[in-house]
């Protein structure tokens, strides 16, 4: 994952410089380009993270801590095929 961000950045910083021919104004653009990314997927991150799908709440307890269980296969889907051991 390291080397993917290092090889990213290079990327950016190379094809910026090509662009404005400014290395201050490319050292600028790559930093501000970077953090901002990182705000953004912490944000996102966050906010997958409240997502509720594949969560039930028992409606009769209301949703208080430790009412929140981990949805079971819905009973009208049929059960995956079940794998033979092969000889």
């Amino acid at each position: 994952m390291i080397v993917y961000r290092i090889v990213v950045i290079a990327l950016l910083f190379f094809i910026t410089l090509q662009l404005t021919g400014n290395p201050g104004e490319t050292t600028t653009i790559t930093v501000v380009f970077n953090i901002a990314g990182a705000i953004a997927y912490y944000g996102l991150e966050r906010l997958w993270g409240a997502v509720n799908w594949g969560v039930r709440i028992d409606a009769t307890r209301g949703a208080g801590a430790g009412n929140v269980r981990t949805a079971q296969a819905s009973p009208e889907l049929p059960a995956p095929p079940q794998q033979s051991e092969a000889n």
